[in-house]
């Protein structure tokens, strides 16, 4: 192992960062069980190995923090014992003080399994850099469009143009959407926030200069996706000083975001359009927003109608239905069901934001 590094999905980790999430599960762990297990007036020593004992695993939770016993995170059929084990402890507190210390446990384990895409069981039937066969199911190509056209606010986030209603047609001359994933190592995976929708060309760029293929390109996808999201969360017209702000110094394919942004060829119109798109999205009127931005026009800028005098529009029509009975569905699921294999924390708050199911 390399000294101040740590062996995770294929790659070397500073070893302080990295681990710090896993310390945070095992000290939380640690709370939970010796709250449960060891009265107060006992001073009888109280460690991971007698956790170990408890649930049964082969592997004192600590041992994870040395990057020794194994080249993965704390496996994810662990941290669910572990867990299982904690919702039966708060069936036993006896205060609400013991309750907040149970309930803080299970959320950083839930939060552990999220954000180190630990609950695609889906991906495990898969091959690693293989791509996972729920990716293409109508099912989740209609969830992940939807999502993240609201989440960006329909633009896409490198060049601040809006992405062009054709894309989703279906239509292979007009040129398809490109669901880019930030990073290449996680091709099983399923997570929306791994996920930046690009038209052909820019989804070729990327490929080009391997921004899925280093470290490197992949903090700069995920601060690039990081910067749309705090912009899109302003509760008022974003400025152009606030897009100065939010993106600073990045600068990703040798030029920086804010001149990506500032340089497109109608800024303004742009802005305030996007400003527009935001509004109806922070009201909750997603379906409004959709049609508005994604229905099919002639060179005139007018609606192209199907046989029945309706407006085309392949987002509306295609994915929409679909992808809100997912999110209703995943909804009903919070707090039931592990959704880790589909959304961070971080995506399901923004589902909430949004869509206000």
């Amino acid at each position: 192992m390399k000294v101040g590094k740590v062996f995770r999905f294929g790659w070397y980790h500073k070893s302080d960062p990295f681990l710090k999430r896993e310390y945070e599960v095992a000290y939380q762990i640690y709370k939970a069980f010796r709250l449960h297990e060891v009265d107060v007036t006992d001073t009888r020593e109280f460690g991971p190995s007698n956790i170990r004992d408890i649930v049964g695993t082969g592997t004192v939770i600590t041992g994870y923090l040395t990057g020794t016993p194994s080249e993965t995170n704390i496996g994810v059929d662990t941290l669910i014992t572990y867990l299982d084990f904690i919702k039966d402890f708060k069936k036993d507190a006896k205060n609400n003080q013991e309750i907040r210390i149970y309930d803080e446990a299970m959320n950083t384990i839930k939060s552990y399994i999220a954000d180190r895409h630990l609950g695609l069981r889906f991906a495990h039937k898969t091959t690693s850099g293989k791509y996972n066969p729920i990716f293409k199911q109508d099912w989740f190509k209609a969830s992940l469009i939807v999502f993240k056209l609201v989440t960006y606010g329909g633009i896409n986030p490198m060049s601040f143009d809006f992405l062009k209603p054709e894309l989703f047609d279906g239509n292979q001359k007009t040129g398809l959407f490109q669901p880019h994933h930030m990073d290449s190592r996680l091709k099983s995976f399923l997570q929306f926030d791994i996920f930046i929708l690009f038209d052909p060309e820019w989804h070729s760029r990327f490929g080009s200069n391997k921004m899925s293929l280093t470290d490197k390109g992949v903090q700069l996808s995920n601060q690039l996706q990081d910067g749309v999201l705090e912009l899109m969360a302003i509760d008022r017209d974003v400025t152009p000083a606030d897009i100065d702000r939010v993106f600073g110094d990045l600068e990703i394919l040798g030029r920086k975001m804010t001149d990506w942004w500032k340089n497109n060829e109608d800024f303004s119109k742009q802005l305030r359009e996007w400003n527009d798109d935001r509004q109806l999205i922070r009201e909750g009127k997603i379906r409004e927003f959709l049609s508005k931005r994604f229905t099919l026009r002639d060179k005139d800028g007018n609606a192209l109608l199907d046989s029945k005098g309706i407006p085309l529009n392949p987002v509306l029509q295609m994915y929409d239905r679909i992808a809100k009975e997912k999110f209703n569905a995943l909804f009903l699921l919070d707090g039931v069901e592990d959704l880790s294999d589909l959304l961070t924390v971080r995506d399901m708050e923004l589902l909430k934001r949004y869509f206000k199911i």
